[in-house]
């Protein structure tokens, strides 16, 4: 009955391809197939100067390449319309012209720069809701930051390569993709965060929309919904940059299926206009791309944030007082800093300039309160307001099972060493040869005559001192005076039997050192594992159990959506049907009189009286003067 029917079917490529692959007959049916590419900005240059010619305009050099620049930026953002966003500029453009010659009328047809730069933001504006201001620094949140000049040199970078490719007439290269590793407290994740204004206000991006995400909210509980959820983020970022925070954290076969589908995404044509920003700890990071060999090629920008150093925290002391309008910092304040984020940077958790930023804030709370309310002249931060916190902060920071050498030749007494344990309680070393220990306080003389170690006390408590830590106390003696056993002489009389047993003694005594320090470390590192597991694995059961409570919010939001969308179909309809016929209405109007203008400048009509629409031409109120549409049109009117 209709094998006489054509059918054509036409649509977005992957709507439709979607569509016939889910039901194989569909597809096997049509036999052509046609695919429309994207245009290039080329192809946008090339329609546009087509346009222009067969309205006999003219468009000067400054228009093209504001044509290309403006085309450039518009393919960037999501919705980009190809031929149709084209003609609409053209379109803009002439109406800008017409605006800009309503009171000068130009001999020439031309098209200027101007025009088609007016047409662009207003294109854009309308996507974005905002234009860059030339008048604001795009760095401004950036400068906020400390040690950024690097980065900084590295963006300027990229802008001198775009703007010089773009007045050279060649297409703009890709931005890629960004790599922000540090350790904590470095600005990564602030940086990170900036990073879209930043380059929306260089023009680098059409946009300056930036979705933030993590690894831990783009992996699912089952196989197959990560891959959803990533594309969605994806499409949300369309025209800006995607930020995914701690993406080190991708684990198990879910973590795999993210990091799959943003490999595939980054070298796919349909996110062309995405950035991906991904930001973490150097060695995670390091280990993520280790596992994932494709992962690290589709990078092509890495900024590493540096550690800070002692005279960067205070140069960032400093720097807070003086924006805050403090007096100038006393010397010894400056040292105490110093020497304090010395101590701070060696021990576990230094965060860089969020420590810094801990210890400023901390600092003026020491100040309120020894103030109490009664504000001063000048505000001034004194030593023990800095002091206060440096030590409050080494005391939490510093290992509470470290001992120096010094601490332990403190605790030396005529006949006995004390040695701390973890839990509090006391066990002694007693020397065989108290006259030794007398002479010289060296730990030597006790290695010499082969001290021996016997628990005092009658408590048993006691002695019931963990094994872990008595072993890791007598490491921590052994390497604090290896250097004085090291230099033991022999005394007068030994016999070399005796010497020799004693050598042997001595061997087997640091072998057996050796032997517990090996033990102690693969039983710190397996129970660092087993932690590391058992939170993760909490961290998961947590993630379940909110990625169902916002599922089962997304389902309720999005079945509301539908009600709502159901009951105002027909009311959208009418408002679309009476919208089309105003805009049609009124742009009849429009150009109706557009050409009553024109033809009042033209003078026809001495008296000047008003053009009216008759027939196949325009007659005069007065009615006495009559020109027909071809006579208009060799005026060069737009009919």
């Amino acid at each position: 009955d209709f094998s006489d029917v054509l059918i054509i079917i036409a649509g977005y490529s992957s709507e439709i391809n979607k569509m016939l692959g889910s039901n194989s007959g569909l597809k096997s049916r049509f036999t052509t197939f046609f695919e429309f590419p994207d245009w290039e900005v080329d192809d946008c240059l090339a329609f546009f100067s087509m346009c222009a010619e067969k309205e006999r305009f003219a468009v000067d050099t400054d228009a093209l390449d504001e044509i290309r620049d403006g085309c450039q930026r518009l393919k960037q953002l999501k919705g980009w319309g190809n031929g149709r966003d084209v003609k609409h500029l053209f379109t803009q453009s002439k109406e800008n012209r017409a605006e800009r010659v309503y009171k000068d009328f130009e001999p020439v047809r031309e098209i200027v720069r101007f025009d088609v730069k007016a047409a662009v933001n207003s294109m854009l504006q309308a996507r974005i809701g905002k234009l860059s201001d030339p008048e604001v620094d795009p760095f401004a949140e950036v400068d906020k930051l400390f040690r950024m000049e690097e980065v900084k040199a590295k963006i300027l970078k990229l802008q001198k390569t775009w703007s010089l490719e773009r007045s050279e007439g060649n297409d703009t290269p890709s931005l890629g993709h960004f790599c922000f590793t540090g350790s904590p407290g470095c600005g990564k994740t602030t940086v990170a965060r900036a990073i879209a204004k930043v380059l929306f206000g260089l023009e680098l991006k059409a946009s300056d929309k930036i979705i933030e995400t993590s690894a831990i909210r783009l992996t699912a509980e089952y196989m197959g919904q990560t891959k959803k959820k990533v594309e969605r983020q994806l499409q949300d970022a369309k025209g800006g940059v995607l930020f995914i925070d701690e993406a080190y954290s991708f684990y198990g076969q879910y973590g795999q299926e993210a990091i799959d589908t943003l490999v595939a995404a980054m070298t796919s044509p349909d996110y062309a206009d995405v950035l991906i920003v991904i930001a973490g700890y150097p060695m995670e990071i390091d280990g993520m791309f280790q596992k994932n060999p494709g992962l690290k090629s589709r990078f092509s920008h890495f900024f590493g944030f540096p550690d800070w150093s002692a005279e960067d925290c205070v140069n960032f002391f400093t720097k807070c007082a003086s924006l805050e309008n403090f007096a100038k910092l006393d010397d010894s304040i400056l040292e105490t800093i110093t020497a304090g984020c010395r101590e701070l940077i060696g021990f576990d958790g230094w965060a860089n300039g969020r420590d810094v930023k801990r210890l400023w804030d901390e600092s003026k709370s020491n100040r309120a309160e020894r103030l109490d309310g009664h504000p001063e002249g000048d505000k001034v931060i004194l030593p023990r307001d800095v002091t206060m916190t440096i030590e409050s902060m080494i005391e939490v920071r510093r290992p509470k099972t470290e001992y120096s050498r010094a601490n332990l030749s403190n605790t030396f007494t005529e006949n006995s060493l004390v040695l701390v344990c973890n839990d509090g309680q006391d066990s002694h070393l007693s020397h065989q040869t108290q006259s030794k220990a007398n002479k010289s306080p060296r730990c030597s003389a006790i290695t010499e005559t082969q001290a021996t170690f016997n628990v005092k006390g009658a408590d048993t408590k006691q002695n019931e001192c963990d094994e872990q830590s008595m072993r890791s106390e007598i490491i921590n003696f052994d390497k604090s005076f290896k250097n004085d056993t090291a230099s033991d002489g022999r005394d007068k009389g030994v016999r070399d039997e005796d010497w020799e047993e004693l050598q042997l003694s001595k061997e087997s005594e640091r072998k057996r050192f050796e032997e517990i320090a090996k033990l102690d470390e693969e039983f710190r590192l397996v129970r660092q594992a087993a932690e590391e597991a058992r939170r993760r694995h909490e961290d998961e059961l947590q993630r379940i159990k909110e990625e169902k409570v916002r599922d089962e919010q997304e389902k309720a939001r999005r079945k509301a959506e539908e009600d709502e969308a159901k009951r105002r179909s027909p009311e959208d309809k009418r408002l679309r049907e009476i919208e089309d016929r105003r805009q049609r209405l009124k742009e009849k109007h429009r150009k109706k009189e557009a050409i009553k203008e024109k033809l009042r400048c033209i003078g026809l009509c001495p008296a000047g009286f008003i053009w009216h629409k008759v027939g196949r031409g325009w007659r005069c109120g007065g009615g006495s003067h009559f020109v027909s549409d071809k006579e208009l049109w060799l005026y060069g009117v737009d009919l």
